[in-house]
């Protein structure tokens, strides 16, 4: 049960920030890589890779190798979870609802 609870307690911290949210939902339209998620979202790529990693900690954002660069995508349990709970992320104690995010 505490596992449980430290597990959410990680996502609930990962995505307590909107730079992270925005990242969150950008990845859910695709996988992408740091220097598109850098536009898109207006943050320097240091910053998008601090923000990448601190999600891939909370295992929300998983990464692959392709050629130079690294893609950013959302591990497939959570891609099946969201597209069936319609865009949101149900962590257990807590939902956070991706269509009601302003971009």
């Amino acid at each position: 049960m505490a596992k449980v609870k430290i597990d959410c307690l990680k996502k609930i911290r990962a995505l307590s920030d909107e730079s992270r949210l925005k990242i969150m939902y950008l990845l859910m339209q695709e996988p992408v890589c740091v220097n598109t998620l850098s536009n898109r979202v207006k943050l320097k790529q240091y910053n998008i890779s601090k923000h990448l990693k601190i999600l891939e900690n909370a295992q929300l954002v998983s990464q692959k190798k392709e050629g130079q660069k690294r893609v950013y995508f959302l591990p497939e349990n959570l891609v099946r979870q969201i597209n069936k709970d319609k865009n949101k992320l149900v962590l257990g104690c807590c939902t956070f609802d991706f269509a009601r995010l302003k971009l």
